[in-house]
C-alpha cells in the first residue's frame, strides 16, 4: 500500500471515529486526496493536538467538484459536530449557498470566496494569490526580459487560481490595472497563443497531455502552470518531458510551475532541466494558522480579515559549463 493511501486511510478513520476529548474543526478541501490539502490537515492537526482538539478533512475524495464540496459542507453543518469550519472554496456562488445556514464560524483557507461573497467568511488564511502569480511571472521575466509567448495552465472556476492568472498577466504586462480574464496580446511584449489558456481540469493526465501539445505544436517561449497538476506523478512527468530534454536544457521553453511542498523528485527534475523554476506554498503553515483562526473565532478573539503566508521561490538551475 502506498504512503498516500495509508495517510488517506488514517485520515478517514480519524474523520469517522468518535473522539473522546477535545473539539473538532472541519477542513473542507477541494479534494481530500490532494497532497496539498493533506499537508494543510497535517498542519491543522499538529496545532490542534496541543489543545487536545482535532481537525477533520472533508470534501470530494478525488477530483474537485463544487457540488460534492457543497454537500460535504451541508453535512458538516447538519451534523452539529464541529466547532468551526474552514473552506478552500471551489465555485464561490455554489459554496456560498451551502454555508448560508451555518450557525458555526466559517472562514476560508487556500482559496477565498469571490469578492461578492466575502462577507460569508470571517477570515482568510493562505497565499496572496495575485502575488503568487506575480512571483511566477517574475521568473519568466528574468529569462525573457523583452517578453515572448507564454502558455498558461490553470483550472476553471476556482477563485484562487483566477487571481493567480490575473497576477501573472498584470506582472508580465506591466499594467497593475489590467482587466481580469484579458489574455495578453502584446502588452509588455508578451503574447498568449490562441490555444492557451489551458484548463487542466484538476487532472494530472489531462495536464500532461496539454503540456505535450504545448511542446510539440504550440512551442511557446514559456510554459507556466499556476498549480502542480503536471507534477502530481513525477515519474509520468519525466516520461513525457524526456524527449524534449535537449531543448529544455536551453530553456526552450522555460517551464515554471506553482507547487505546494517541494518533493525530492522535484529537485531531481530541476537538475535534469525538465522543469526550471518552482514557486512553493507552505500548506503545513496554512493548516497551523487556520486552526489558530478557528480556535480564536470560538473564543471570541479578534480575527484579521486576511492572513497571508509567504511564497518560496526556487529559481532555475544555473547554467553548467562544458
Amino acid at each position: 500500500m502506498s504512503t498516500r493511501k495509508i495517510c488517506l486511510l488514517f485520515i478517514c478513520l480519524l474523520s469517522h471515529s468518535v473522539i473522546a476529548d477535545g473539539r473538532e474543526f472541519a477542513l473542507i478541501a477541494k479534494s481530500t486526496s490532494d497532497q496539498n490539502f493533506i499537508e494543510v490537515w497535517r498542519g491543522c492537526e499538529a496545532a490542534a493536538q496541543k489543545n487536545s482538539d482535532h481537525c477533520v478533512l472533508l470534501g470530494p475524495e478525488q477530483e474537485t467538484s463544487a457540488r460534492i464540496q457543497a454537500k460535504a459542507i451541508e453535512s458538516a453543518i447538519n451534523s452539529r459536530r464541529y466547532s468551526a469550519m474552514a473552506i478552500s472554496v471551489t465555485k464561490s456562488d455554489v459554496i456560498a449557498q451551502a454555508v448560508s445556514q451555518a450557525i458555526i464560524p466559517v472562514m476560508t483557507f487556500d482559496s477565498p470566496f469571490a469578492e461578492r461573497e466575502q462577507n460569508l467568511s470571517l477570515s482568510y488564511v493562505g497565499t496572496d494569490n495575485q502575488q503568487f502569480g506575480r512571483d511566477l511571472a517574475r521568473q519568466a521575466k528574468a529569462i525573457y526580459p523583452n517578453g515572448g509567448s507564454v502558455c498558461l495552465m490553470t483550472a476553471e472556476h476556482d477563485t484562487n487560481l483566477a487571481l493567480r492568472v490575473l497576477g501573472i498577466r498584470r506582472e508580465l504586462s506591466g499594467n497593475p490595472a489590467l482587466i481580469d480574464a484579458q489574455p495578453l496580446r502584446g502588452e509588455g511584449g508578451w503574447y498568449e497563443p490562441e490555444r492557451c489558456l489551458w484548463d487542466s481540469g484538476d487532472s494530472n493526465k489531462r495536464a500532461l497531455a496539454e503540456i505535450r501539445i504545448s511542446l510539440t505544436e504550440i512551442k511557446p517561449d514559456v510554459f507556466l502552470s499556476v498549480g502542480s497538476w503536471p507534477l502530481i506523478d513525477p515519474q509520468a512527468y519525466q516520461n513525457i518531458l524526456l524527449p524534449f530534454q535537449e531543448n529544455l536544457r536551453k530553456k526552450k521553453p522555460l517551464i515554471i510551475i506553482g507547487v505546494g511542498k517541494v518533493l525530492p523528485e522535484y529537485h531531481q527534475l530541476r537538475q535534469e532541466q525538465l522543469v526550471h523554476s518552482l514557486v512553493s506554498i507552505d500548506f503545513f503553515r496554512i493548516g497551523e494558522l487556520t486552526y489558530k483562526n478557528m480556535l480564536n473565532s470560538i473564543n471570541k478573539k479578534p480575527l484579521k480579515a486576511v492572513i497571508y503566508t509567504p511564497n518560496t521561490i526556487i529559481p532555475p538551475e544555473p547554467e553548467r559549463s562544458n
